[in-house]
């Protein structure tokens, strides 16, 4: 886990011999301009998927821009990502 104000992100392991993801905790709050990010039918927390020192190079421009605006979204907003998942089931479970 990378952590600067709250959790930032981690590293997943997507198969043994098919790369890693870096998982971004609040990644259905980034723009994914670069369309690196995937969800995996998961809600809130999105990725992106590496293969190999190779795929990272041919990726990097992209991959620090989506780095940096989760950064940023860090910086400018320092609720956690898990507070604002519990308040809202709340809110539905109340409606």
């Amino acid at each position: 886990m990378f952590k600067v104000k709250q959790d930032v992100c981690y590293f997943g392991k997507v198969h043994p011999t098919k790369g890693l993801e870096l998982c971004f905790l609040r990644g259905f709050q980034l723009s994914n301009e670069q369309g690196l990010l995937d969800a995996k039918g998961r809600r809130y927390i999105h990725g992106i998927t590496l293969t190999d020192i190779n795929d990272l190079k041919n990726k990097e421009t992209a991959f620090l821009e989506v780095l940096n605006e989760a950064l940023i979204l860090d910086e400018i907003n320092e609720k956690s990502v898990f507070t604002e998942m519990l308040q809202a089931a709340r809110k539905k479970k109340s409606t």
